[in-house]
């Protein structure tokens, strides 16, 4: 039982189609696609982790008109499209306002 537990972590790490239950918490990493809606993030639970890469992740906002205001370090709240870990959303921050400096 205890090496079926230890091999879903691992596939839940790999992201190879592993359904993802909930939301995480990640750190943003890269902004330079920011005017398309999407920047790359890593995910906290993946921080200590030899394949923590960055992936992409869009943005959710409540007002299409305005532009989210987001940085680099910032800490932010993600949810997977139907729990699928390569569709990340960006549907939150977390508040008061949180720097990762270590990802």
């Amino acid at each position: 039982m205890n090496n079926l537990y230890n091999y879903s972590l691992k596939t839940e790490d790999r992201g190879n189609g592993a359904l993802i239950k909930g939301v995480t918490l990640a750190t943003v990493t890269n902004i330079s696609e920011l005017g398309k809606g999407r920047v790359k993030v890593k995910f906290q639970w993946r921080k200590y982790n030899q394949t923590n890469d960055e992936i992409s992740a869009r943005i959710i906002t409540s007002d299409k008109n305005i532009s989210p205001s987001i940085e680099v370090h910032d800490v932010v709240l993600v949810a997977f499209e139907q729990g699928v870990f390569e569709y990340p959303f960006i549907i939150g921050f977390v508040w008061p306002h949180l720097k990762d400096t270590e990802s």
